[in-house]
């Protein structure tokens, strides 16, 4: 019986087969090279050096055992495949074409060891500052949605202020003076066009992958924000992008001969907000709903948490975001329906209206309100609907059916993704075991409750009898 090779071993051998098989084919000149694998290279043993060509299909193995040695190290989620990967081709070119080393089981351990030990020591914690437009008003000086702060601009510099005057003297007088200094007030000026910052630490991560976890954790933080703070009033919110301080527009029009101008001055960042309003962050309903959503973000930060329900959430909360952001209403409705079929759908492919609109209603409903179940039902239906004719091509995106009908479904997500983490809970967002099976069993229950409620509250009326009395 022929002894199994160990999976790794395969793949080493593979990536140096397919890097004869190139030398071979470079002999008779590039044109013989097709493009997908021309730029796909790996170093040359010293003391020769250089880049060797070894393909796509080697690359995509050598990514394999780059994510190996991550995995190895508890790196997963943490560092990029590429950090991996540079290490690991020149641990490769230097054990086994330079040194001779055989390409076995024990020795290729080694090398995925090493590897991820030189990834690790690029991980440290790192605090990212992310400038947002907000609010224009400044209140209260800060805003924290779970892991993410948003500072005011005046929060912000008290915040960053000691390690700016550190900055400042490292290095040579001159050093400073040439590109360090010029540096450091680019990169504030930028700031200064911004009146929010979100602050964000990131853990043991490499300088890559920190950077797009705290880019993707500052705004799922704004996805709850939009969530909390109502859908209407948070539009123009957004992370990160230009330092435009104010957005000029005009326009020319031709009409009889004559020209008209027009001409527009906005800005960043959310207009509507009185004076005061900051007050409104610590009444009840805000408080929880801050919490729950601070709960389900640990898993941004930290890909090893498993957290189903919580994913699941902030993935709804994603194109939730995505909706309030978009200026198409078309695009809008789609996106918005795409998160209510991320919080209640759980991989049913027959009768998917019925059981959406059933979820939906079963989250939304008023049980004190005689048909209100059945209301939302049919408000569920019709934005599925809509949804649903414009993806298919019946509704034109320029319809006038997609603008009427963007604001109901506006409120239906944000009624629904509200409903669904508070019933759900923080037992639901804290369990790190919730298969679709459960979730679906779930909501049989929710629904079933909600029947009871229906029942006991609104009795079937009895029916009239036709009345005997001769008087009549």
């Amino acid at each position: 019986m022929t002894p199994k090779v160990d999976p790794f071993v395969e793949d080493v051998d593979f990536v140096f087969s397919e890097c004869a098989r190139f030398m071979t084919m470079v002999a008779g000149g590039l044109k013989n090279v097709p493009r997908d694998d021309l730029w796909c290279m790996m170093p040359l043993p010293a003391p020769k050096g250089g880049q060797m060509i070894c393909g796509r299909a080697a690359r995509e193995r050598l990514n394999g055992l780059a994510e190996e040695a991550l995995r190895r190290r508890g790196l997963s989620g943490r560092s990029a495949t590429k950090t991996a990967r540079k290490p690991l081709e020149e641990l490769l070119v230097q054990r086994f074409l330079r040194d001779g080393k055989p390409v076995d089981q024990k020795e290729v351990n080694r090398v995925l060891t090493a590897a991820g030990k030189a990834a690790s020591a690029l991980c440290a914690d790192r605090t990212h500052f992310i400038a947002c437009h907000l609010m224009i008003r400044q209140e209260p000086d800060e805003l924290q949605v779970g892991p993410v702060i948003f500072r005011t601009r005046r929060s912000f510099a008290a915040r960053i202020g000691p390690e700016v005057r550190a900055f400042r003297p490292q290095g040579n007088a001159s050093d400073y003076r040439g590109g360090r200094r010029k540096a450091l007030l680019e990169v504030l000026s930028y700031y200064k066009a911004f009146k929010w910052v979100a602050e964000v630490t990131v853990p043991n991560s490499d300088a890559e992958l920190s950077e797009a976890l705290a880019l993707r954790t500052a705004t799922s933080a704004l996805n709850c924000l939009h969530l909390i703070l109502g859908a209407s009033g948070t539009t123009k919110m957004e992370v990160g992008g230009p330092a435009l301080r104010r957005d000029h527009r005009g326009g020319m029009t031709i009409s009889g001969g004559q020209m008209s101008l027009t001409a527009s001055l906005g800005g960043k960042g959310q207009v509507g907000f009185p004076e005061g309003w900051s007050a409104a962050w610590d009444r009840d309903d805000f408080r929880e709903l801050r919490s729950l959503c601070a709960l389900a973000m640990d898993t941004e930060l930290n890909p090893s948490i498993r957290r189903p329900i919580s994913r699941r959430f902030l993935d709804a909360a994603h194109w939730f975001g995505e909706a309030v952001r978009e200026k198409s209403s078309a695009t809008k409705i789609i996106k918005y329906v795409t998160a209510l079929e991320c919080m209640v759908m759980t991989d049913e492919t027959d009768d998917t209206t019925r059981l959406l609109c059933e979820r939906i209603a079963v989250l939304c409903f008023d049980p004190s309100i005689r048909g209100d179940r059945a209301t939302w039902h049919e408000r569920a239906r019709v934005a599925y609907g809509l949804r649903s004719g414009i993806v298919h091509g019946s509704i034109s995106p320029t319809d006038t059916r997609a603008m009427r009908g963007l604001r109901d479904c506006s409120q239906l997500a944000e009624a629904t993704l509200r409903s669904a983490i508070q019933t759900l809970g923080e037992e639901a967002l804290l369990a790190d075991q919730a298969s679709n099976n459960k979730l679906d069993l779930w909501f049989q229950n929710q629904i079933q409750i909600a029947e009871a409620l229906e029942a006991q509250r609104f009795p079937p009326e009895s029916v009239a009898r036709p009345s005997t009395d001769v008087a009549d």
